[in-house]
């Protein structure tokens, strides 16, 4: 599937799915990139004659307008190859892929802070010619020596050994859990990064029906912040319905699970009928 038309073909694919169901309404929810593609579902649904009372999206990810940026200022041109190359940089994708593992990234040799990490995206994007690659940020230099010197190790290693190391530091909990996977790690990361390109080229249609977007109220762990947020006002350009927005409690990665389900649940079933 062409990277752009991704959700839009998966949206068409599920909204055949449940219009073979035969319902007389229905009640799309979704989580992350699944609220893109519910979204997409819901417009053939009611393209199909169907009734869809209600679309919420759940900290689901859209990029930034650039207006809406730190890097407003930067011409168009700098501004998109440091958003391709950002998203092309292993090393940056794997950090954010590391949460959704519940690796201990620490623990896997990645010890930049994030709020570090960001100041050096801001100044490889707003002195260099915003090539967010893994060789400018082995080249930084001055205040950011420390953060070159990580990221020329961890280069240094192949992808497989770093995955390997964000494997091995997930909490024996979990890493039973995850054992079936050990062998296809780097397909799971393929295609998160895969995800990742498609939310960048995705331009949803505007909605007219009823929709709800709630935004996590922890945005430390969203994904690539100078790029992409799950916000209300990043999604208004795209809802011309009736709308409903509101905070739940965690962050992306639980907001859904444990103990946040429980608090977050009376919100997410009260409906828009």
């Amino acid at each position: 599937i062409e990277t752009a038309d991704t959700f839009k073909v998966l949206g068409k694919k599920y909204g055949k799915i449940l219009k073979a169901l035969g319902y007389s309404n229905y009640i799309l929810i979704g989580h992350c990139v699944g609220g893109l593609i519910a979204l997409e579902a819901a417009e053939f649904l009611t393209e199909n004659g169907l009734k869809v009372s209600d679309v919420t999206l759940i900290s689901a990810t859209m990029q930034r307008r650039k207006k809406n940026t730190t890097f407003s200022d930067l011409p168009d041109e700098i501004y998109y190859k440091a958003l391709r190359t950002s998203l092309e940089n292993e090393l940056l994708l794997e950090r954010t892929f590391a949460k959704l593992i519940n690796a201990d990234v620490n623990k896997a040799g990645y010890t930049t802070p994030e709020k570090t990490l960001e100041k050096c995206i801001n100044y490889i994007v707003t002195e260099g010619n915003g090539e967010i690659t893994a060789e400018a940020l082995c080249n930084l230099t001055g205040e950011f020596q420390n953060v070159a010197e990580e990221f020329k190790r961890l280069s240094n290693r192949p992808l497989s050994e770093r995955l390997n190391n964000l494997y091995a530091s997930i909490d024996r909990r979990d890493a039973e859990l995850m054992e079936h996977e050990r062998k296809m790690l780097n397909t799971l990361f393929n295609i998160f990064s895969q995800n990742f390109g498609c939310v960048a080229t995705h331009e949803p249609r505007p909605y007219g029906g009823n929709v709800r977007v709630f935004s996590c109220e922890q945005q430390d762990a969203s994904f690539y912040q100078e790029f992409f947020g799950e916000n209300f006002e990043i999604w208004k350009p795209y809802i011309i319905g009736n709308y409903r927005s509101d905070i739940i409690s965690g962050q992306h990665f639980d907001c859904i699970v444990g103990d946040n389900l429980k608090k977050n649940l009376p919100k997410i079933l009260d409906f828009i009928y």
